[in-house]
């Protein structure tokens, strides 16, 4: 999923999807000037499987996850940056890249993503099993 040669080709594709998806015919136009705002400064770091990406902000450089259909994990942070993402998602062996798969680890209620304690640990013991 990660590919430096190919960025360039994915930030355009990013861009083509960003257009794609405040389109004003579906969208009210607030939305569309919020979302323009939200996802201006990104740039893909994964193309996930179902058609949606995992994209680091320029600033502050946060990963955040793009849902194509809006789905709830749309706009959730996944790391407040690349590296603790990164940290992350390497000690939960790359559990996938799909919402339904980092759901399990994002805390609805503090709207935050869960990177370490007891949640991520169990995960962890289970992987080496």
């Amino acid at each position: 999923s990660w590919s430096l040669k190919e960025l360039p080709n994915r930030i355009k594709e990013f861009k083509q999807w960003i257009h794609a998806f405040l389109d004003p015919e579906f969208n009210d136009v607030s939305e569309i000037e919020k979302c323009r705002e939200e996802w201006e400064n990104m740039i893909p770091l994964m193309w996930v499987p179902n058609g949606d990406v995992i994209a680091v902000n320029l600033d502050p450089s946060e990963v955040v996850y793009f849902s194509h259909e809006g789905d709830d994990m749309h706009g959730k942070v996944l790391g407040k940056s690349l590296w603790e993402f990164l940290d992350f998602y390497s000690r939960v062996g790359f559990a996938g890249s799909e919402d339904w798969q980092l759901e399990p680890f994002f805390d609805f209620n503090k709207n935050e993503m869960i990177t370490q304690g007891e949640k991520v640990e169990r995960f962890i013991k289970l992987l080496n099993k």
